[in-house]
């Protein structure tokens, strides 16, 4: 969880890179244009489905499950789902990857702002002890220094790093464009 700018996308671009070697990484991207669609993010992996069994809840587990037995059957090594923007998530569609989980049919991480936050089938898994929140937060002061002195090969000024960090507001994103225009 975190708000925007602050490192979810990047997190887990670096999660897939880390583990594409290990598992089967499957990647999946909430929208707000499917928002609305029940299991509409899930279509990639429900494309055989005849139009009464796409809305069926069953018959998507049945389909995603055999998505991920086709593609474990590859190199045996499990499924990793990494989820961006859950937050877009239909509540039919995140009942689905709940269900998943629960399953132990793949492992996921969802990637979302804290409001809305996540739907409701997937927090209920963080009450439940089956998953794990991870709220990431703006950078300190103490990491933006941090940032510059690698970023600038050396010892940074004081009232530089003050002014950076105030005018990033710890926000990697910002600080990001902020480092990227000064160097141009």
């Amino acid at each position: 969880m975190a708000g925007p700018g602050i490192g979810k996308s990047s997190l887990t671009e670096a999660i897939s890179e880390r583990l594409t070697g290990e598992m089967n990484v499957l990647q999946m991207h909430g929208s707000s244009a499917l928002a609305a669609v029940p299991f509409g993010v899930l279509t990639p992996y429900t494309g055989d489905l005849s139009a009464e069994d796409s809305v069926s809840p069953v018959a998507v587990l049945r389909s995603m499950w055999s998505y991920f037995e086709e593609v474990k059957a590859g190199n045996g090594a499990p499924v990793l789902l990494i989820v961006d923007d859950a937050h877009y998530l239909d509540e039919a569609s995140a009942g689905v990857i709940a269900d998943l989980i629960s399953a132990g049919w793949a492992t996921v991480v969802a990637a979302a702002r804290p409001r809305p936050g996540l739907p409701q089938p997937l927090d209920q898994l963080w009450y439940d002890g089956l998953a794990e929140r991870v709220d990431l937060r703006p950078l300190n002061r103490d990491q933006i220094e941090e940032v510059l002195a690698h970023v600038l090969d050396g010892t940074v000024p004081d009232a530089t790093v003050d002014a950076v960090w105030s005018a990033s507001g710890g926000n990697p994103r910002v600080l990001d464009a902020l480092l990227h225009d000064a160097a141009e």
